[in-house]
């Protein structure tokens, strides 16, 4: 297959026929058969997912950005070796997973790290929710951003994700009693802080 070229598309039009939506597996299938098209709707339904994930481990979209084209063209890549009785979505975050551990290692030094810190997160809430709704959600994504990044992600994974336990110890590496520990440590450390931001609001 001649790898494709990454270009985020907006709206849903491509060059497959639209009566009826195509399963993950039929698209696969095309794109095996060197579909493009087929190709490029997968990678506009699933974009979504992989770019939260990048926020969560970079926390800035730039680098999210590049890690939706990382994992997109590694699937590209590899579609020949996936299984297609097995559902997509888990192989995909598995890939992205990687993806991401391989890019911070790549940009791992003491100033590249404090600046990470310093930026703002990407998934704020929309300025048309309420105040109270908006005040609740900044909380909550600051609270996740302030977890580890062994929690943030696992948390990410469960919670955002809704991958069973068992694909995220797949896509992690790690036994599900991991999981399991990683999660109940990362919904303590959230309602903790989230008891914290509502005794502040009571104080003001």
């Amino acid at each position: 297959m001649t790898e494709p070229g990454y270009s985020p598309q907006k709206d849903g039009s491509g060059a497959l026929p639209p009566d009826a939506e195509p399963t993950d597996r039929d698209l696969i299938t095309r794109a095996r058969g060197g579909d493009r098209a087929a190709f490029g709707r997968l990678l506009r339904r699933h974009q979504r997912r992989v770019f939260a994930l990048g926020v969560r481990w970079f926390r800035n979209p730039d680098d999210a950005d590049d890690l939706v084209q990382e994992t997109f063209v590694r699937v590209w890549r590899s579609l020949d070796r996936f299984d297609p009785e097995r559902p997509f979505v888990p192989w995909l975050m598995t890939i992205a997973t990687n993806r991401a551990k391989t890019m911070v290692e790549r940009t791992k030094s003491a100033a590249e790290r404090e600046e990470l810190d310093e930026r703002i997160p990407w998934d704020g809430p929309s300025p048309h929710e309420d105040a109270a709704r908006a005040a609740l959600v900044r909380d909550v994504n600051r609270a996740m951003e302030n977890l580890p990044e062994e929690l943030r992600v696992t948390l990410h994974l469960r919670s955002v994700e809704g991958l069973a336990y068992r694909e995220i110890a797949e896509t992690l590496e790690v036994p599900i009693g991991t999981v399991m520990s990683r999660l109940a440590r990362a919904r303590r450390r959230l309602k903790e802080r989230l008891a914290e931001h509502a005794g502040e609001e009571e104080r003001t």
